[in-house]
């Protein structure tokens, strides 16, 4: 990537990539949405795929779908990419970082608003065996006593019942990490059924963990 392309990226490109992240979009869409032109969209998208941000697919309604135009382009992202970068007198660098559950988290942690709770998550996924039987955890909420998370798992003997919440403690003080554990199974039929539980867990989640990736926020409601 070059340097030109990192300075611009902030900008448009940047915009862009985060209505994509929530959603596929049209060049119409996203020209609607960003107030430009479908023409000067489409050039950014371009180099956005160039690049390996963006995939084309192209979605055909019907057999004369062609003859009445009504063939849409849509763009997705292709995957997450993370860069660090350090700027100093003389020494520039930046190297692509490789997403793994645990960078992910880190990142995840390092964006987040909730910073005083980062010290008791951090100390829970680096420390506690039930981690290895998360699929997928995202943060919900918190209070001076406790954290709430919720946490995709086929295991849901591991976070129900008795083993719901676990108590961390930190030179800060102590909170306890309580659970919301759900099957991926469960979450799409309880949107499917428009369950208003459901439904804000969705709203409230905020991506922490992902050792197997979930488009939660794409799932039927």
């Amino acid at each position: 990537m070059t340097d030109e392309f990192s300075d611009e990226i902030a900008g448009s490109k940047w915009q862009i990539l985060k209505i994509i992240s929530k959603s596929p979009q049209t060049p119409k869409q996203l020209a609607e949405k960003l107030g430009t032109t479908i023409a000067n969209m489409s050039q950014q998208l371009k180099l956005l795929e160039a690049y390996g941000y963006l995939k084309k697919t192209r979605a055909d309604r019907g057999p004369n779908s062609r003859k009445e135009k009504d063939l849409r382009v849509l763009y997705t992202l292709i995957k997450g990419k993370v860069w660090l970068s350090s700027i100093g007198p003389g020494n520039v660098k930046r190297k692509e970082l490789k997403l793994t559950p645990d960078t992910s988290l880190m990142i995840n942690l390092l964006l987040s608003d909730y910073k005083e709770e980062v010290p008791f998550i951090l100390n829970f996924f680096m420390n506690h065996a039930v981690v290895e039987h998360i699929d997928s955890a995202y943060y919900l909420r918190s209070d001076n006593e406790e954290i709430h998370i919720l946490v995709i798992t086929k295991k849901l003997d591991q976070f129900r019942e008795t083993k719901s919440a676990i108590k961390i403690k930190h030179r800060n003080g102590e909170r306890t990490i309580r659970f919301w554990s759900h099957t991926l199974p469960e979450i799409k039929d309880g949107l499917m059924r428009k369950e208003s539980y459901f439904q804000d867990l969705i709203v409230q989640s905020t991506p922490l963990y992902e050792k197997e990736h979930f488009d939660l926020y794409n799932l039927p409601q």
